[in-house]
């Protein structure tokens, strides 16, 4: 284990958040060393195209077609409910069809199909198959800001690579043909630490949020806000998570990208201390401007419309201080070494640290929810077998299915949902 993840657990430790059970049991808080999806033997990256897809690209029964747009599904009504035919001028469905298009294009496709807010879809002259006002709504996500502290000269970080510096990638490049080693063999971010909101866990922090939530509490809440709010009174349940990155992050600058994020302007070395709110109480949604398959939806994220989730960002990104301040991360970091940005040294005001969050906030592009798994009348697009209310036999297996965010990456949570989808369709056809 290298200095930094060495640092990161005894900080933690430090802090009285010591790990007291297994890190992937679901509830853990502390800090901890991630696994990481790059495959042990090979030393290569583990994703759902080279251990989904490859293995059975060459059955006859599966035909990969690129480069094709889905424009909509064609509905037909049996017995009360809408029967999906075929996909224009392609495909003819024979037992189903499954809509995989993520957060952002899967409500897009059954709005474009007729299904949806009637009055959105009547607006646009799209014919009324299924009415449901859910469809696009209930859009979730993590936000994310941290900051960057300079590190004393003997850590190694990924600075160099960032910078595109030739004789780091030349090392780099040579150590993973050579023996599969370096930093091309592993992830740049591998240390997380699960938290509870580490202000309100004493009687003056508990009485802060009882206020809080008073205040902004709405004359109905959903069943997701409910226990999103629920988590903030728990001393044993995550709000957010924090993670270190090994080199200057980007924030406060252009980072509407994830590569910008990397994207280092700074001389020196860094390590950069990030934190993602894990239940947001913000819903956004996505929807439809026109007819047209080649327009975008309108994305509307709704970041911290629910002031909460501002307020508890800004309390765990002042926290940062608190780890950056506390041994043995200390001592890795230079003594009054840089911060990036300039204006990340904003002390303990809570509402320098709300400032703070606004400027530097970006989106972790953890989009759910917008077709979301649920009753009818709580929200829901799809049913227990996520087959689209209205419909028999169109399934959405995506991000978009999840009726409330979980609170880390979404990735293993899509692959487990795509493993649930298979059983239940080789269930229906008595596979």
């Amino acid at each position: 284990m290298d200095a930094v993840r060495k640092a990161w657990i005894g900080t933690f430790n430090a802090l009285k958040y010591e790990m007291s059970e297994n890190a992937f049991s679901g509830s853990s808080i502390n800090g901890f060393v991630n696994n990481s999806t790059v495959n042990g033997i090979t030393k290569k990256r583990s994703y759902s195209a080279n251990a989904y897809f490859k293995p059975a690209q060459n059955r006859s029964n599966l035909h990969l077609v690129t480069d094709a747009l889905v424009e909509k599904s064609f509905l037909t009504k049996h017995s009360g409910r809408a029967l999906l035919k075929g996909v224009e001028h392609i495909f003819q469905a024979g037992k189903g069809v499954i809509v995989a298009a993520g957060a952002l294009n899967s409500p897009k496709i059954l709005q474009l199909s007729g299904i949806g807010d009637a009055e959105l879809l009547r607006s646009l002259g799209i014919d009324v198959y299924v009415e449901n006002s859910n469809v696009g709504e209930n859009f979730q996500d993590h936000t994310s800001s941290g900051m960057s502290f300079e590190v004393i000269d003997e850590i190694q970080t990924l600075d160099p690579l960032n910078r595109q510096e030739p004789k780091a990638i030349a090392a780099a490049m040579s150590a993973y043909q050579t023996d599969e080693t370096g930093p091309f063999a592993g992830a740049a971010v591998s240390s997380f630490a699960y938290m509870p909101v580490p202000d309100f866990q004493t009687p003056k922090g508990k009485a802060e949020l009882e206020h809080l939530l008073l205040s902004y509490k709405s004359e109905k809440e959903s069943v997701t806000t409910e226990f999103a709010r629920s988590v903030l009174s728990s001393a044993d349940k995550s709000s957010a998570c924090y993670f270190v990155y090994a080199a200057h992050g980007n924030f406060g600058s252009d980072a509407s990208s994830a590569k910008n994020v990397t994207i280092s302007h700074e001389s020196g070395n860094f390590l950069t201390i990030a934190c993602e709110l894990g239940y947001p109480l913000s819903r956004g949604s996505v929807h439809i401007q026109s007819s047209s398959t080649s327009d975008s939806p309108i994305i509307d994220p709704k970041y911290f419309s629910n002031p909460i989730d501002l307020d508890i960002h800004a309390r765990f990104i002042r926290y940062i201080h608190n780890i950056a301040a506390t041994e043995p991360m200390a001592s890795i970091l230079k003594p009054d070494g840089h911060i990036s940005p300039s204006f990340a040294a904003f002390g303990t005001d809570l509402e320098d640290a709300k400032d703070y969050v606004r400027k530097t906030m970006i989106s972790a592009w953890h989009p759910c929810g917008t077709c979301a798994m649920l009753p009818l009348a709580d929200g829901g697009v799809l049913n227990q077998k996520l087959i689209v209310y209205g419909t028999r036999n169109i399934r959405i297996v995506d991000a978009s299915m999840i009726p409330l965010i979980s609170r880390g990456n979404l990735q293993s949570t899509i692959y487990a949902v795509a493993e649930r989808a298979a059983d239940l369709i080789k269930l229906d056809h008595n596979i």
